[in-house]
């Protein structure tokens, strides 16, 4: 149970760098 907590947060965390990831290529752009 924790384990897969822990690969939630991961996962949401990814996501988010994703996300800012792209918003700063849509600046330079």
């Amino acid at each position: 149970m924790k384990k897969s907590q822990h690969q939630k947060h991961e996962k949401r965390a990814l996501k988010i760098i994703k996300e800012h990831k792209r918003n700063k290529q849509k600046k330079i752009a």
